[in-house]
């Protein structure tokens, strides 16, 4: 008997991380960049082999292409397929997004809107670089 409340109490714990999941999903629908997660379950056994209830494993992100708008904003990018932008914090430490809403700062360096982080790209050498258009008379 007290293996059934454990085995509804898993399936309960369970669910409401999936209701974490799905809340996320919604509020960060209209992110931009933003990639959906899904939970990946397994069903745990016990040791005479029936099945206890529900265990969650990990987490998975979605990778498919999400809608591409028109902002009216020069800088805003769009990836098609697969690929990432890349940028660089004050540390030099490496951040990966889909997003794609990028300025000038004043140094005239094209950084991230929201974060202020450099974005990347490749030099004539294939060397990750800035990108500085301070040099460029516009």
């Amino acid at each position: 008997m007290i293996q059934a409340f454990y085995t509804g109490l898993s399936g309960m714990t369970t669910f409401s991380r999936g209701l974490d999941v799905i809340s996320n999903n919604i509020a960060n629908m209209n992110t931009y960049g933003y990639r959906g997660r899904d939970l990946v379950f397994q069903s745990m056994l016990g040791s005479d082999g029936y099945g206890i209830g529900p265990n969650v494993t990990g987490q998975s992100i979605r990778h498919e292409a999400g809608t591409i708008d028109r902002t009216g904003q020069d800088m805003d990018m769009a990836l098609s397929g697969n690929g990432y932008f890349i940028l660089q914090d004050d540390d030099e430490n490496l951040f990966y997004t889909r997003a794609g809403q990028f300025v000038f700062d004043e140094d005239d360096v094209v950084v991230d809107k929201a974060t202020g982080f450099k974005v990347m790209g490749l030099d004539e050498s294939g060397n990750l670089s800035t990108i500085d258009v301070s040099h460029l008379s516009l």
